[in-house]
């Protein structure tokens, strides 16, 4: 019991193809180009902040971004931010350094 599949009709294609392209994009962020430490970096420093011995429930820290810097309490992390006591979030990418009081 042969089963005979129905006939696939194929068109010939005669032309060349030629639909390789070259595409080149570049983009600078401004606060990326100020950066002193990388992203990974900044991550390890917020790691080392919360898995520290005196890190109970809040930090004292000293966060500089592209605006200046700021005294914060940071009291939570999220994959691409960090939490503080009065209820603001800033963005990793924003941050240029941060330092433990």
């Amino acid at each position: 019991m042969e089963k005979k599949l129905p006939k696939v009709f194929a068109n010939h294609f005669n032309k060349k193809l030629n639909n390789t392209q070259e595409i080149f994009y570049g983009n600078v962020n401004i606060s990326q180009s100020n950066r002193s430490f990388s992203l990974n970096e900044i991550i390890k420093k917020i790691n080392n902040i919360f898995n520290s011995s005196d890190h109970i429930f809040k930090s004292i820290v000293l966060i500089t971004t592209k605006d200046g810097e700021k005294e914060e309490v940071i009291i939570g992390k999220t994959a691409n931010s960090i939490l503080t006591m009065t209820g603001k979030t800033i963005r990793l990418n924003e941050i240029i350094d941060i330092k433990k009081k």
